[in-house]
């Protein structure tokens, strides 16, 4: 599988960065996870989004507003400008009705958007399927599988579920793992943890809530840095 890009890699309150967003890009097709504000400008100044898109899917792991800030404009950009409808993978029914009511508030017409029929979908050649995790108890919240001929990838998304982390970094099956890291691991992953645990060399920081725990990760090069879009 390519390598992630992404449209920012800050937490919440991080305005150093823009809020976490990564997208698979193939040609005139994307899969875009958590699509932030900022991204919808990016997709179409490097042509990505433009007359010639095929497919656009969207992962959303979770609805905190960081996660979802561009979701309903991306969507209208998608359908009103382009005449493309994405696909939203639909975690679980519940989280469908959801991301639905949440949609229709914002004004976003059904017409505009479907759901996949399940809980995974594929993207060239790629089995993509949404995995229940564990951020904070008042929000259904999912990391993301990845599966491909080479092996298994995982996007953690926002989660405190650091057994899970071990037991994919001790798993060679897997080849990448994208994992958001804090110093508030209340709710989130601890860096200090996530950076000594076996298989670390393959662990992909994002999700930084500060300026000073990016450079702090860049200096130390425990973990590798996403790959930012230009």
């Amino acid at each position: 599988m390519k390598e992630l890009q992404f449209f920012g890699i800050g937490g919440a309150l991080n305005h150093n960065f823009a809020s976490n967003c990564a997208a698979l890009i193939n040609k005139h097709s994307f899969v875009i996870i958590d699509p932030n504000a900022q991204c919808i400008e990016k997709l179409i100044k490097n042509e990505i989004l433009s007359e010639q898109t095929t497919e656009i899917i969207i992962i959303i792991t979770h609805t905190h507003a960081d996660h979802i800030s561009g979701l309903g404009a991306l969507i209208w950009q998608c359908g009103i400008i382009y005449k493309k409808i994405p696909v939203i993978l639909a975690n679980s029914k519940k989280f469908k009705q959801h991301i639905e009511k949440l949609l229709t508030m914002m004004g976003i017409d059904k017409k505009y958007y479907t759901f996949s029929q399940k809980n995974n979908i594929t993207f060239n050649n790629i089995n993509i399927q949404a995995r229940k995790t564990i951020h904070t108890p008042d929000l259904e919240c999912f990391g993301i599988e990845f599966q491909d001929a080479k092996g298994k990838y995982y996007y953690s998304g926002d989660t405190k579920e650091l057994e899970y982390i071990k037991t994919i970094g001790n798993n060679d099956d897997y080849k990448d793992v994208y994992v958001e890291v804090s110093n508030y691991p209340k709710s989130h992953l601890d860096y200090e943890i996530v950076k000594n645990l076996t298989g670390a060399k393959k662990f992909i920081a994002m999700h930084f809530e500060s300026l000073q725990l990016y450079e702090q990760v860049k200096k130390e090069k425990l973990l590798k840095l996403p790959k930012e879009f230009d």
